[in-house]
Parts: C-alpha cells; sequence; structure tokens
C-alpha cells in the first residue's frame, strides 16, 4: 500500500468520524452555542475583573488571563457539551411521553444562569460603582477568592475604576 492510498484511508475514516460527531451533536447546537456564549461572556468579565483588580492592587494581580485558567475552559466546555447532548437525547428517548418539558432546555437554561451569576459575580467585584457596591451584597466578591485579596465591606469608590 504506498502513502497515497495510506493518506486517503486516514482522511476518509476521520471524515466518516467527524459526520458521525455531527450527526449526534448536530440537532443539539442551538443550546450548545447559547451555552458557549455564556461560558465566554463569563470568560470576559473574569479578564476585566483581572484589570481592574490590578490597577487596584498591582502587585496582587497583573491583569491578564492566567492560562492556567483558560486551561479550564475546553474542559468545561467538553463537560457542558456532553451533559446537553445526553439531555437531549434522553427527552428524545426516554423522557418523550411523560415529561412535560423539554430536558435540553432545562439544562441550558442551567447552565446559561449558571454563568450569568457568575459574570455578575465578576462584574460587581472591586467595582466601586453604586449598583455594583449594592449587588455585591448579595453575591460572593471574587477579588478574595480569586486573587486572595481582603475586600472590606465597603468598598471605598477612590480604589477603584469602573470599567
Amino acid at each position: 500500500m504506498d502513502s497515497t492510498n495510506i493518506l486517503s484511508s486516514i482522511m476518509r475514516w476521520a471524515l466518516t468520524m467527524l459526520s458521525a460527531l455531527w450527526a449526534v451533536i448536530e440537532p443539539s447546537w442551538p443550546y450548545l452555542a447559547l451555552c458557549t456564549a455564556f461560558v465566554f461572556l463569563d470568560v470576559y468579565s473574569a479578564f476585566k475583573l483581572a484589570r481592574r483588580v490590578h490597577k487596584a492592587y498591582p502587585d496582587k494581580a497583573t491583569g491578564k488571563l492566567r492560562s492556567e485558567k483558560m486551561h479550564k475552559v475546553i474542559p468545561t466546555l467538553i463537560e457542558i457539551y456532553a451533559v446537553v447532548v445526553m439531555a437531549y437525547y434522553t427527552q428524545i428517548h426516554i423522557a418523550s411521553g411523560w415529561i412535560p418539558f423539554d430536558v435540553a432546555k432545562v439544562v441550558c437554561a442551567g447552565v446559561c444562569g449558571y454563568q450569568l451569576w457568575s459574570y455578575i459575580e465578576n462584574t460587581a467585584s472591586c467595582n466601586g460603582a453604586k449598583w455594583a457596591v449594592w449587588v455585591s451584597k448579595l453575591v460572593v466578591d471574587k477579588t478574595h477568592r480569586h486573587f486572595d485579596i481582603d475586600m472590606p465591606h465597603t468598598v471605598n469608590a477612590e480604589n477603584y475604576e469602573d470599567d
């Protein structure tokens, strides 16, 4: 067998596997796209938080996204994709007659709600805006969790810049 035939066989099998994967994923694509958008919104807000923390505490933060944090995004997305696809097929093959709601929509809503909450926490953390001070009473301040900086309960607006 020559190298052209080997390459052709490898490409044929690779395309077959990708097509099969797409056939499994495609029906739940709108849910996957929406969840992905919310995950990247959370990542963006984490980046903005890192910049705010760097402005307020230059010795504690670089103001950049750290690669070890970014490496968590791909496994998180894979996990979300697996759960959403499994929920879609559970709805189709198991629960279609006796559950009165779409399981994939509920899972997608849960993922989006979780990411939205994280976005709100990131946006309100280390932020001197009046709305952020009010929201900070309801949510966790991620400045302490991610940068090990103790935040006062009352935010001093002079130390922080709102984006």
